[in-house]
């Protein structure tokens, strides 16, 4: 941890030194989707259906908006605690929209929509935003004017300063569980890796510096929790992203995707559809093109409008369709007019092998099967991979350009996701000095452990019991699992229980 090792995060370098601490695994792809759904439920994604933001059912492709909806439907630790009678605060968690009723706090994060309330419940929206002086949820560093690096940092600071004072506002209320997620780091990694990694760059200082308020931050946080324990997380990890790799055209070059003869048209008719849309996009006219479950309209499939390949690609006459890459991964959708499906998936793995003799790279080619377990993996893309452990971006928008090149086809993005992550816990009950490889599908049983909640049994992770000081509860309690597959609203007499227990051990976490 080089930060750590110059003495630049003093707080976060003293979690790491008096707890546990180690290598978080993401999933694959280490998506920010799949990977948030996986961490709250314990979960892998061929059990909650959610691998990226396409989706493939026959022939049929669905553009899936990640939601509440999906989280709800997967029972998630949060739920479950509030089932069980606890308490549970969520301050910026991605892509947890629409809010929904819960015993606790919503504050919304990344996916949170513009002009619209930012917390559940509603009543205390005013005054957060007293508090912070308006409110932020997120910073968009796509957007042009951060082409300005120091506008961008400075920003950041701001944001940060924001979302601290709401915590530290929230964290006098009464409690049982609290979860913030601080987002700033990953906008700052995704926009300006290059500037960590080359000590010479004019901005490489301005970069640690929202580490080194991130890290302020903690301790002032730590102020209010010193009898309490603190997992921190992240869900993924991050490194450099310098090459490109498109994707579409190597599968056109290959004869495995095909476009339509009058293309031209096509493209002249889809820039209209597009202004169009760009015109009607707040109005009830929307729905023309993307209707209220967020699947594509007829009108839109018809265009290939939304898609994440070329709008000239036939869908209908093309054996593979590339998947939407968000995380610098590749992924390919066998059509279902494919007859041996079996030996077609072989000669495509062959191929894709080849390229690393052709152009010099490393390339890692997964079967779906071979990632993915459970009732909905058949959802999944066939076939995934990375090149140069996700180093180089995988494109499948354009047919224009190189191949494989050195350069990437956008600006104002040089990180990209990786699959190993932090994990650190500290607390009264957790040991010190321990190094731990744990799995994202271990942090919601983990938690529910703390609880003494029961865990459903189809979860793919485990109880961290290792992380926990020998006398403590928790050390000695064996874990509780449950077959059922939706949690139960308690009788009367169970909540009149529970508010015993929680009177009892009043927990914190």
């Amino acid at each position: 941890m080089p930060l750590i090792k110059i003495g630049k995060i003093p707080n976060f370098a003293n979690i790491v030194n008096k707890g546990v601490f180690g290598n978080f695994k993401s999933t694959f792809p280490p998506s920010t989707g799949p990977a948030w759904l996986s961490m709250a439920t314990g979960k892998n994604p061929g059990k909650t259906g959610v691998f990226d933001f396409l989706t493939k059912k026959g022939n049929e492709f669905e553009i899936k908006v990640l939601s509440s909806f999906d989280f709800r439907k997967n029972n998630t630790y949060w739920d479950i605690l509030n089932i069980e009678g606890y308490k549970t605060y969520l301050l910026n968690h991605p892509l947890l929209y629409p809010f929904y009723k819960i015993d606790g706090i919503m504050v919304g994060g990344m996916g949170t929509p513009v002009n619209t309330g930012f917390v559940y419940p509603a009543k205390l929206e005013k005054k957060l935003n007293d508090i912070s002086n308006g409110y932020v949820t997120s910073v968009d560093w796509n957007l042009p004017k951060y082409h300005d690096k120091e506008k961008f940092v400075k920003d950041l600071h701001i944001f940060i300063e924001k979302q601290f004072s709401v915590i530290k506002y929230l964290l006098k209320d009464d409690w049982n569980l609290l979860m913030h997620v601080s987002s700033a780091s990953d906008f700052l990694q995704h926009m300006m890796w290059e500037d960590w990694i080359d000590e010479k760059s004019e901005y490489h200082q301005i970069f640690i510096s929202v580490f080194e308020k991130l890290d302020k931050k903690i301790g002032e946080v730590f102020e209010y929790l010193k009898d309490t324990n603190i997992f921190i997380v992240s869900d993924h990890g991050f490194g450099l992203l310098k090459e490109n790799f498109n994707l579409s055209k190597w599968l056109l070059d290959k004869g495995f995707l095909k476009i339509n003869p009058k293309h031209k048209s096509i493209n002249s008719l889809d820039s209209l559809i597009n202004l169009i849309y760009n015109k009607i996009e707040n109005t009830a006219f929307k729905k023309l093109l993307i209707n209220e479950k967020f699947n594509l309209s007829f009108l839109t499939k018809k265009l290939n409008i939304g898609y994440p390949f070329p709008p000239e690609v036939n869908i209908f006459e093309s054996k593979v369709i590339p998947g939407y890459s968000s995380a610098a991964y590749g992924a390919l959708h066998i059509m279902d007019s494919v007859k041996d499906q079996k030996n077609f998936k072989k000669e495509i793995i062959l191929e894709l092998k080849k390229l690393e003799k052709t152009y010099g790279f490393k390339i890692d080619v997964y079967k779906r099967e071979e990632i993915y377990s459970g009732e909905k993996t058949n959802q999944a893309p066939d076939i995934l991979f990375k090149i140069n452990d996700h180093q180089c971006n995988v494109q499948s928008s354009s047919l224009k350009g190189e191949i494989f090149s050195n350069n990437l086809p956008f600006k104002n993005k040089s990180g990209s996701h990786r699959s190993e992550g932090i994990f650190c816990a500290y607390g009264p009950d957790i040991k010190e000095g321990k190094e731990i490889n744990v799995q994202i599908y271990d942090l919601a049983p983990t938690i529910l452990h703390i609880f003494d909640v029961p865990i459903q049994n189809d979860v793919d992770g485990r109880v961290l019991t290792e992380i926990f000081k020998e006398n403590s509860e928790f050390a000695k309690r064996k874990p509780r699992y449950t077959k059922l597959t939706h949690f139960h609203k308690r009788t009367e007499d169970e909540k009149i229980k529970e508010v015993i227990k929680d009177l009892k051990l009043k927990k914190k976490f």
